[in-house]
């Protein structure tokens, strides 16, 4: 496959995202209109408004932690992973279960923290001091499933029963 790809995006993104953006819009395209039998130009702005923004909550201990999951990820999408904060984010046009999923092959836990712009996450503790203070935690997290459908996917968990 060859991608036409702008030259100020080129010059405003590394070859390595500015190729994965365009195969990303080549995958909507197809989605949605079948089969794309001609390159197209990219609209950067037009492209990344349909990639929604997946952040999860990994327990990254290593560097090569770090490195799976980044392998694990290849093709899904725009990764950026804050090893410190056990924070990764993918900016993908799939669905946030098939992420997780693939971290998980890595034998890591992965917790959805959002989705896209419509989620939401609710920490409740029973003692009203700081989370980090007491022995029970719960945390709930509303994520819309897609932009375009009506539906919600609630998500719990309780720790330190």
């Amino acid at each position: 496959m060859i991608y036409v790809i702008s030259f100020d995006l080129y010059q405003r993104l590394h070859v390595d995202k500015a190729v994965t953006l365009a195969r990303l819009e080549e995958e909507y395209q197809s989605k949605f209109w079948g089969r794309v039998e001609w390159s197209h130009d990219l609209n950067q702005q037009e492209s990344q408004a349909r990639l929604a923004a997946a952040v999860l909550f990994v327990h990254l201990n290593r560097s090569d932690c770090v490195e799976n999951v980044q392998k694990s990820l290849d093709g899904m999408g725009l990764v950026d992973i804050d090893r410190n904060e056990g924070r990764v984010i993918v900016h993908t046009v799939a669905p946030w279960s098939r992420i997780q999923e693939k971290i998980e092959n890595t034998g890591r836990k992965a917790v959805l923290a959002g989705f896209g712009g419509q989620s939401a996450v609710s920490i409740i503790n029973n003692t009203g001091s700081d989370v980090d203070h007491t022995s029970i935690q719960r945390v709930v997290r509303f994520t819309a499933i897609t932009n375009d459908q009506p539906g919600v996917v609630v998500d719990g968990v309780i720790d330190g029963l």
